[in-house]
């Protein structure tokens, strides 16, 4: 195997000649290299890798770097690192993409939460539209809502403060 790593941070890695016109056997074998070019780009610490195998190509970009989180399916992840909060009971809600929100699931429709509303985990706060793909934003604790930052088909940008809840 062929590994280059050119002067903007990319890394290159071609099959042998021997592999390179190996036939591709199935989607899942289509995945699971998916899989493992990306555990490489994140072992690796590399930002952008390109590999070619006959017909198949593949171009992964690491995405900025930014604090280690733990994000759980369906949850918003934090955004920029903050002070922690004085009250402890204080969860924020941020923006997990940048897109429009939207505060109900319809127009015209009543908005998914509002100001003194109790939630539960896995509840929808509200969506977030981008590229056409509609994403829940959701709390991934329970609380009462105490504040609603985000306005109804505005932007929000990834990080973005959207709801306070009290928890505890």
């Amino acid at each position: 195997m062929l590994n280059q790593v050119l002067g903007n941070g990319t890394q290159r890695r071609d099959a042998g000649e021997g592999d390179r016109n190996a036939p591709v056997r199935s989607v899942s074998e289509l995945v699971d290299g998916a899989r493992r070019l990306a555990a490489i780009v994140r072992e690796e610490s590399i930002s952008r890798l390109v590999v070619t195998a006959g017909e198949v190509s593949w171009h992964i970009e690491a995405p900025p770097t930014v604090p280690a989180t733990t994000v759980h399916s369906g949850q918003t992840p934090p955004g920029p690192p903050a002070d922690p909060p004085a009250d402890p009971q204080r969860y924020e809600v941020r923006a997990p993409l940048v897109g429009v929100c939207y505060r109900a699931p319809s127009p015209g429709e009543r908005p998914f939460v509002a100001v003194g509303d109790r939630v539960r985990a896995g509840q929808p706060l509200a969506i977030v539209e981008a590229m056409k793909l509609m994403n829940e934003v959701c709390s991934d604790r329970d609380g009462v809502v105490r504040e609603i930052l985000c306005q109804d088909r505005e932007v929000v940008e990834y990080g973005e403060l959207m709801f306070v809840l009290a928890t505890g």
